[in-house]
């Protein structure tokens, strides 16, 4: 089992550069990733989120690449002789009429658009796909262990669910021939009050129509059936998991649901309450499985 919720970090150095990754991932009802990529990295983009979707296959999925400079054979600078010479003319005119104090420099040109532009060198910009690739791949595999981590974590507190509620059914099953006599003694007493006379075959009638309304077995069958599957599930490792937990899940609230309704025991009632706490914080972990 996987959760959808993980980080993990990755780094690496090469061809005078450094660059490091961050991946994080939380719920999401598919596969949703969010790539930021310095602007130096921006055409290896396509090849980032494939890397990112061969490893997860349903969250929110953020990642952040960075990049540092650890030579300066690794930057390419560049400067465009023409905006230069441009900009430079205009501030001499600027100088002469005294409307200017001072040529441009380097800080004024950095802020010019188009004067001077800033790349990798050739080696870096060889080795700068594969390494970023590298580097990637090394985070995402760190976040699906911590996503692993925390899916074995929420397939326990699954089992420990799963158990508390067969236990449970087992003591609804000891309180069926209760319920159908409860029902009984209800339509009697019922009956008695009102004061009215009434042929008994009538009221054995009414009494096994109120018996068959108030009859929980099949609830009680399909909940077991639903713990065996539950079990079932919680033996697969990924294929959409986490969608069939939620749909399964919904199936044990829709029975508890009913069997509450049709309840006329007060510890029947405790019972049921009691199964519907479990698939409460079930359906809430289910929300968190890939």
């Amino acid at each position: 089992m996987e959760s959808m919720t993980g980080f993990g970090s990755a780094a690496a150095e090469g061809a005078g550069l450094r660059i490091t990754a961050e991946a994080r991932s939380v719920n999401s009802k598919g596969l949703d990733i969010h790539l930021r990529l310095p602007s130096f990295l921006a055409r290896h983009e396509l090849s980032c989120r494939e890397a990112v979707r061969a490893r997860v296959s349903r969250g929110r999925v953020d990642v952040l690449v960075a990049i540092e400079f650890t030579s300066p054979q690794a930057v390419k600078v560049s400067v465009s002789e023409s905006v230069v010479r441009a900009a430079s003319e205009a501030a001499s005119r600027l100088r002469l009429e005294n409307l200017l104090d001072r040529g441009l420099t380097w800080s004024d040109l950095e802020a010019l658009p188009g004067a001077v532009s800033t790349g990798l060198g050739a080696q870096a910009e060889e080795s700068a796909g594969a390494l970023t690739r590298q580097v990637l791949e090394k985070a995402v595999d760190a976040l699906v262990k911590t996503r692993l981590d925390e899916g074995e974590r929420l397939k326990r507190q699954f089992e420990e669910a799963r158990n508390i509620i067969s236990a449970t059914l087992l003591k609804v099953r000891e309180l069926m021939p209760g319920q159908r006599t409860s029902e009984r003694q209800r339509l009697g007493e019922r009956l008695a009050e009102l004061g009215v006379a009434v042929d008994s075959s009538r009221i054995e009638q009414e009494i096994v129509l109120a018996a068959q309304k108030s009859d929980i077995s099949e609830e009680v069958v399909r909940l077991e059936a639903h713990m065996q599957a539950l079990g079932g599930l919680l033996k697969e490792e990924r294929g959409e998991l986490g969608r069939r937990l939620d749909h399964l899940v919904q199936e044990i609230q829709r029975e508890t649901s009913t069997l509450l309704a049709k309840s006329s025991l007060l510890e029947l009632t405790r019972l049921g309450m009691d199964i519907r706490l479990e698939t409460e914080k079930m359906k809430e972990q289910a929300q968190n499985v890939a």
